[in-house]
């Protein structure tokens, strides 16, 4: 399951404009010349929770990236953490480790205190 913040959707510089609206029964995202969206809210998260789909592409696609600069949502030091965490396998000591040699440096700094995202 992927976030997707609706900051991400929207891109007035490439003709991409659109309103998302939160009401108390459900979502909807309105983008111009597209009929509305409405996403309901999940019963046991409380959160709109919608399955995205490309119907003109028959394999599976991935378009987004929770490290993607564009992502507003985890801090930097955050994306790196994530980034470091993928290229390990998933592991999970690694703000440990940044606070040893080889990874001391000014980079991996805010990464090994950071909250974990």
């Amino acid at each position: 399951m992927c976030l997707l913040g609706p900051q991400r959707l929207f891109k007035k510089d490439k003709g991409i404009i659109g309103e998302f609206t939160c009401r108390e029964e459900h979502v909807s995202l309105q983008f111009q010349g597209v009929p509305n969206i409405i996403i309901d809210y999940d019963s046991r998260s409380k959160l709109p929770i919608a399955l995205g789909k490309n119907k003109e592409v028959s394999a599976h696609q991935i378009n987004l990236c929770v490290t993607d600069d564009d992502n507003q949502n985890p801090t930097p030091s955050q994306k790196t953490l994530l980034q470091w965490h993928y290229r390990f396998g998933h592991k999970h000591c690694l703000q440990t480790m940044f606070r040893s040699e080889p990874f001391t440096s000014h980079k991996f700094l805010p990464t090994s205190r950071c909250e974990l995202p």
